[in-house]
């Protein structure tokens, strides 16, 4: 796999930093021996002290990135106490093996080549040296390692907050179009058309009625009671059962059955969880002489509601034309009340199309 470009550019920085680091360490450790030396009245070539400190110092070219690297990774593990020191003095152990072999091998060639070595006389002040800047790249990779580990954790609640914040975006928007998808200006004109035809016919008692009856629909639709996560199953049932009266005022041979077990009327389910697939009846099952049929069941099985909601498709339709934004919204809301712990199934054969949903019974407070 080919290295990327900001992998690239991350190496090149640590390989600069180390480069910086050795230069200022040659530049420090000259510069005070030159000055000691000339306190003491020591004539030395300032060239020669620091090519000095530049080859004793060469070990570090490598490892100043190497102990970097591997700090800052092992910061990020985020080890025990025991396990920080367990692996400084392992690190510092491959350290002085490294200038070891390294002082060894250079002293061999010196020896060889010009008859002198400027490492013999390498004691334990040299080590000591060795010991500190070791500790200093040490703790700088630890510390740089622990930046990391901050940066991690707050990029990763900002993208579970702006996760959290698309989610609530998009049943925001699921539930700003709610409105026009129950109840989309097709079903308005078709309601007041109704109501039209019977002011027309001089029926003005059913249009009085169909006119209250309508009120009372967009009235519990439009209430602050809409942003209730569950209501009684006995409510949610009233509710729809007031837009199958008023789909009936258009479709008078629709056959609906609403059938709710006694023990489970008072268990919570979304609200408006069932005028969706209602709705999703009359818009799909209805066959081209008008006939439909629709059978809801809401009862309690094992400790769970069932709802079943069955109704008859036209034809060879499969009645599960329907899969935008009505049953989005109704498994949306199962979602949001039951988090993971709910069950949606669709079928349809022998010309009934059936949808299935179970979640826990869980009585109102």
């Amino acid at each position: 796999m080919q290295p990327t470009r900001l992998d690239i550019r991350k190496q090149a920085r640590i390989a600069g930093l180390s480069l910086a680091f050795w230069l200022a360490m040659v530049g420090v450790f000259s510069t005070a021996a030159y000055i000691d030396g000339v306190r003491h009245g020591l004539t030395r070539d300032l060239l020669q002290v620091v090519a000095a400190y530049a080859a004793g110092f060469a070990p570090w070219l490598i490892l100043t990135a190497v102990v970097f690297i591997v700090a800052r990774r092992h910061a990020r593990t985020e080890p025990t106490a025991l396990g920080v020191c367990l692996h400084a003095l392992a690190m510092l152990l491959v350290s002085y093996i490294v200038i070891g072999v390294f002082v060894v091998t250079v002293h061999w060639i010196q020896v060889r080549v010009y008859g002198s070595s400027t490492f013999g006389q390498v004691g334990v002040v040299a080590w000591l040296w060795d010991t500190l800047v070791f500790g200093i790249v040490y703790m700088t990779g630890r510390s740089f390692g622990h930046n990391d580990l901050r940066i991690a954790e707050m990029l990763s609640r900002l993208q579970l907050e702006k996760d959290h914040a698309m989610a609530r975006a998009e049943i925001a928007g699921l539930e700003a179009n709610e409105l026009r998808h129950r109840f989309s200006s097709h079903f308005l004109q078709n309601a007041f058309a109704n109501v039209l035809g019977m002011l027309r016919a001089r029926d003005y008692d059913a249009a009085g009625n169909a006119i209250m009856l309508l009120s009372s629909i967009l009235r519990d639709v439009t209430s602050g009671e809409s942003g209730q996560n569950l209501v009684a199953v006995a409510d949610e049932v009233a509710f729809v059962e007031k837009y199958i009266e008023f789909q009936r005022i258009r479709f008078p041979s629709a056959v609906i059955g609403i059938h709710v077990g006694d023990d489970v009327k008072e268990f919570g389910i979304p609200h408006h969880f069932l005028q969706p697939l209602v709705e999703n009846a009359f818009k799909h099952g209805m066959r081209t002489n008008g006939e439909l049929v629709v059978d809801v069941n809401i009862k309690a099985v094992d400790g769970r509601v069932v709802v079943n909601v069955a109704n008859t498709v036209p034809g060879k339709a499969t009645g599960d034309a329907d899969t935008g934004e009505g049953l989005a919204l109704t498994e949306l809301r199962l979602k949001r009340s039951f988090g993971r712990d709910y069950d949606v199934k669709r079928s349809s054969a022998n010309g009934r199309y059936v949808f299935a949903a179970s979640f826990p019974a869980r009585p109102l407070q």
